[in-house]
């Protein structure tokens, strides 16, 4: 397995495997009850675009031997951090102007209300939990054909690794299905979220529980080099 940047060819699949991952949980029943949840991928492959544009996201994948997707994972570093070691993504003219579209691209039959106040719960809790300097993990999917293969963890240890190297706490808000692999890495509750999506016209309820993980401590000999 191999982890590296994605690029912009890869977007069209990233979107699809951010769909595929999480259609059948509740956000995704509530958001996309009376449509195929599928019918979002042009609205999500235009949000990976203008992710790829952002010097402080770090857009991965993971793939096989055959250089085939099997998962990815975005992780947002905070301001003061070191820009992305490998450089900008290179972007086409025709991708950034698609990547301006993210409104625009968003399928009739979605359940606005939903998905607005999902986003809005999400920025609230974040600036109550998450601190300048944490590195954020915004999302982590594996095609389910290849969960429970590792790809996660390869995926979640990157970022481990970066956090380590620069001193960083890592952020983020899991599911209940991800909970188990977070714990199993080191990270702690410090809070929840209960969504009631049937106040905004959905169905059902869902629980993210908001877990951090400190940086490693540093050994005697890497303090001393």
């Amino acid at each position: 397995m191999n982890i590296r940047y994605a690029t912009e060819a890869d977007t069209p699949t990233l979107a699809e495997i951010n769909i595929v991952s999480f259609q059948h949980g509740p956000f995704y029943r509530a958001t996309f009850r009376n449509v195929d949840p599928r019918v979002a991928i042009p609205m999500k492959h235009a949000r990976g675009l203008s992710k790829l544009t952002n010097p402080r996201t770090h857009l991965l994948v993971a793939t096989d031997a055959a250089e085939q997707i099997l998962g990815t994972a975005r992780w947002l570093f905070p301001a003061s951090s070191p820009a992305r070691e490998t450089g900008a993504i290179a972007i086409s003219d025709e991708g950034r102007a698609k990547a301006a579209q993210v409104e625009e691209l968003r399928p009739q039959g979605m359940n606005l209300a939903v998905y607005e106040e999902f986003l809005k719960v999400l920025e609230e809790t974040r600036a109550t939990h998450a601190k300048e300097d944490d590195i954020m993990l915004e999302l982590l999917a594996t095609y389910p054909q290849h969960q429970g293969k590792g790809v996660g963890s390869a995926l979640l240890r990157w970022g481990l690794q970066k956090a380590n190297e620069i001193g960083a706490r890592i952020y983020l808000e899991a599911t209940d299905e991800g909970y188990p692999l977070y714990c199993r890495y080191g990270f702690t509750e410090i809070g929840e979220i209960v969504m009631d999506y049937s106040v905004y016209g959905g169905d059902g309820s869902q629980r993210y529980v908001v877990m951090v993980r400190d940086p490693d401590p540093v050994s005697t000999e890497e303090r001393t080099e």
